[in-house]
């Protein structure tokens, strides 16, 4: 389908790199991080909703999405609600009839919707922190001394 694609809803997807990469729906190494897919390609929609929703639920997400698949997942009420989005905007129902609704998955592989990963990653900041207190320290010994 031609025109220009607008991106109506954002899912993040928090998912190990490994994971995405074998899925495919990333690319073929999960480099593509970013994927906005046409409302109408309801296959890799789906596909994409169903490896958000399982690496959501099996990583304890602190600020858990709302996958909700209600009426703004039809691709007729959203493109209607694009439409009378840009109609109200812009006046001009031709400039709606060049757009697509989107939705945009992007990869997050940062595991930061994990909680266990975030204490981890807390802790070592605050040996690393503590590290340079003590070389901090001891180097305004030596200036004292010397």
């Amino acid at each position: 389908m031609s025109g220009a694609l607008v991106v109506m809803r954002v899912i993040v997807v928090h998912c190990e790199s490994e994971r995405a990469a074998l899925t495919g729906l990333f690319g073929c190494g999960g480099d593509v991080r970013v994927q906005s897919i046409d409302i109408g390609e309801n296959d890799r929609i789906s596909a994409l909703m169903e490896l958000a929703e399982s690496c959501e639920k099996s990583g304890s997400a602190r600020v858990p999405q709302d996958f909700g698949r209600d009426g703004i997942w039809a691709a007729e009420a959203m493109q209607k609600k694009l439409r009378d989005c840009i109609a109200a905007e812009y006046y001009d129902q031709d400039v709606a009839a060049l757009m697509r609704p989107a939705v945009m998955f992007r990869l997050c592989a940062q595991d930061c919707n994990n909680p266990e990963a975030e204490r981890q990653r807390i802790e070592k900041e605050e040996r690393q922190i503590a590290k340079l207190n003590e070389r901090n320290r001891v180097r305004a010994a030596k200036l004292h001394v010397g």
